[in-house]
């Protein structure tokens, strides 16, 4: 077994125990625009994002929700900015460009709808 098959793993065992109900509804003009599509995920209502605003380091907190790459495959979805992402019953769209942990998840950046 490869870093790939490991790292897949550990992340399905962390949706398994820490993943909660969702719904990714991707947006108007993408595969499956409004289509309302049942996933897991792992939710972080208070993330720490650290950015680069023109070269002056910037620090805040704010929703996230970790996919699993795996998942998202097998459901025929590719999230995007712009998609609407309903957990807890609160609404958010994908506000950023969904990036890779580089191994087996992908962390969305949310915004209240």
């Amino acid at each position: 077994m490869g870093w790939p098959d490991l790292a897949a793993r550990c992340f399905a065992a962390v949706e398994t125990h820490f993943g909660e109900e969702a719904v990714l509804t991707p947006a108007a003009g993408r595969p499956r625009a409004g289509e309302a599509v049942a996933i897991k995920a792992v939710f972080d209502e208070a993330h720490e994002i650290v950015g680069d605003d023109q070269g002056v380091g910037v620090s805040t907190t704010g929703p996230v929700a970790a996919l699993s790459i795996a998942s998202l495959q097998t459901a025929g979805l590719d999230p995007a900015r712009g998609d609407a992402l309903t957990i807890r019953g609160r609404a958010f769209t994908i506000v950023e460009r969904p990036q890779t942990d580089g191994h087996a998840s992908l962390v969305c950046i949310l915004g209240d709808d």
